[in-house]
């Protein structure tokens, strides 16, 4: 039925449905509202779920819990963490050990830059344990790929291939762009 130049009535499972140019645009806006909601939320709750590691992380280490309990501490922590917080994930023995293994890292960056934290959150925390695991006790190094991996937006795939090892990490890169750049300005400089 043709209501006006734009709106449109029909019946679709029972329900009357609208076909307005206006009210789709409304419709999809509420999509991309929401959509964007969505994201922020997870970006919240990674930033908190990070910082709540962090501490967690820091609580081991200052109390030296793995020496005053010995090698089964982390499986005991495991055990009654998941106890206390039913239905929870990421207390296993290995996560909690990635959550020493961060404060540890980062520690006296932090004590020295808090703000160094916020940069830390911004990051998945699978991507923060790929930094933990190619950079062990190099701060310069892993803090160089955090900075990095902010500003280029680098997948957990491009992490892996950009932290492999290599001596001169800075000099890492996705691809040549740069390289090649300066192949063509010397040899544009020389014809």
């Amino acid at each position: 039925v043709l209501l006006g130049s734009s709106l449109f009535i029909y019946m679709e499972e029972g329900i009357q449905s609208i076909i307005d140019t206006d009210y789709e645009r409304w419709v999809l806006t509420i999509r991309t509202r929401f959509q964007r909601a969505k994201v922020s939320a997870s970006l919240k709750v990674n930033n908190e779920l990070l910082r709540f590691y962090l501490s967690v992380g820091k609580d081991i280490y200052n109390n030296q819990y793995e020496n005053r309990y010995g090698s089964q501490f982390y499986k005991r922590l495991s055990i009654d963490l998941q106890r206390e917080i039913p239905n929870s994930k990421g207390f296993s023995p290995t996560n909690l050990k990635y959550m020493r293994y961060f404060y540890e890292l980062f520690k006296d960056e932090i004590q020295n830059r808090p703000q160094v934290v916020d940069d830390l959150v911004c990051l998945p925390w699978g991507h923060i344990r790929y930094i933990i695991d190619n950079c062990k006790n190099d701060l310069d190094k892993a803090l160089f790929f955090v900075g990095k991996t902010l500003e280029n937006n680098w997948s957990n795939s491009s992490l892996k291939v950009l932290t492999d090892k290599s001596a001169d990490y800075k000099t890492c890169s996705l691809n040549n762009f740069r390289l090649a750049l300066t192949s063509l300005q010397t040899a544009s400089e020389r014809a």
